[in-house]
């Protein structure tokens, strides 16, 4: 029997969720927030909060923005790339960007247009409202995803590095040696 929670296949569990799980907590999110009756454009911090979201997103979209020439620069090269491309068969690291990007860009438009959310018919103002914070909070979540993806990335060690650390551990001899040395 197959496992369904088996990584890298399409139709796992464990696949299903890492690709939904963004857009399922921005929704609860929403949800929570209706049934709270939560509404944020009363307050007079409200402001405030839209020019932190733009900043904030600028600046996650900016640093993706740097981080990915110097990735593909180093494709040749670096051992992390070339993990990447080789064991990333169904391109979750490439989708994961693209949608972090796309849910950024979409969050400082949907924030840009907040501020002058008074303009619109109330009804269309609400639905702004949500959709913003369905964005922003789906936005911060897909960033966690990414930035855990190069992280872990990152981190993985090589075969070839695992062979060189236990090529440098010392002896017993040696290690009794330098007891003595030291005591």
């Amino acid at each position: 029997m197959k496992n369904i929670w088996e990584y890298g296949s399409k139709n796992g569990l464990r696949y299903i969720c890492e690709r939904i799980y963004p857009y399922m907590i921005g929704g609860v999110t929403v949800i929570a927030c209706v049934i709270g009756k939560v509404n944020l454009r009363t307050n007079e911090n409200y402001n405030r909060v839209l020019e932190g979201v733009v900043t904030l997103s600028s600046i996650i979209i900016g640093f993706l923005g740097a981080i990915l020439p110097m990735v593909l620069s180093a494709k040749q090269e670096s051992k992390f790339v070339k993990y990447i491309f080789e064991h990333d068969k169904d391109s979750l690291f490439s989708k994961y960007l693209k949608a972090t990007i796309s849910f950024g860009l979409l969050d400082i438009l949907i924030s840009l247009t907040m501020y002058v959310n008074d303009s619109f018919p109330e009804k269309y103002g609400n639905i702004m409202y949500y959709g913003w914070i369905f964005v922003s909070i789906s936005f911060i979540v897909a960033t966690y995803r990414s930035m855990s993806h190069m992280i872990t990335f990152i981190f993985i060690q090589d075969e070839g590095e695992e062979e060189e650390t236990e090529k440098s551990i010392i002896s017993e001899d040696e290690k009794e040696e330098i007891r003595k040395k030291y005591q």
